[in-house]
């Protein structure tokens, strides 16, 4: 799906600049670079799990082998990997894949802008690989959106708006 993406950018060449299928292309191309980097992201993060789990495993330990194997969990987080890429990479997605298709035909220059080329190219990877990162990022958003609407927090009166006085009945 990668490989696609890849060259998916060069067929735009062959499509007028404006036209449907010139903008169609380059949306392909963009979620499946996203969602393809996003898969490659959870399925890494099986890999690393499993080596962690067989690192550490004794004959006791085989409740924790058989989860990490179990298909429904493997598929469920493949497919949860691929959404949290998908739905929060999809703004890197785009310059992710002209940052890695221009890297591929030109010269890498080893300057202090490589850093942030690397970090566009892998941010929906990264999204994919850890769900604690996508949670985090989700967690602090909804607080930002709380503090800016105020939910949450006991509404405060004017300190000039006169204050009600409980009428005795």
């Amino acid at each position: 799906m990668g490989i696609a993406a890849l060259e998916a950018t060069y067929l735009k060449g062959y499509a007028v600049e404006g036209s449907g299928w010139y903008y169609f292309i380059g949306l392909a191309a963009v979620l499946s670079w996203t969602c393809a980097l996003g898969g490659l992201g959870t399925s890494a993060f099986f890999g690393t799990s499993l080596l962690a789990q067989l690192a550490s495993a004794t004959g006791n330990d085989q409740g924790k082998l058989k989860e990490i194997t179990d298909y429904t969990y493997l598929q469920t987080r493949l497919m949860i990997g691929i959404l949290f890429a998908f739905v929060l990479g999809l703004p890197f997605g785009h310059l992710s894949l002209i940052t890695a298709s221009e890297s591929l035909f030109k010269d890498v220059v080893w300057n202090a802008e490589l850093f942030t080329a690397m970090l566009h190219i892998l941010a929906p990877f990264l999204l994919g690989f850890s769900t604690a990162l996508v949670l985090a990022i989700l967690e602090r958003l909804i607080e930002g959106i709380k503090t800016t609407l105020g939910v949450g927090q006991p509404i405060q009166q004017h300190p000039s708006a006169p204050a009600k006085v409980a009428v005795a009945a």
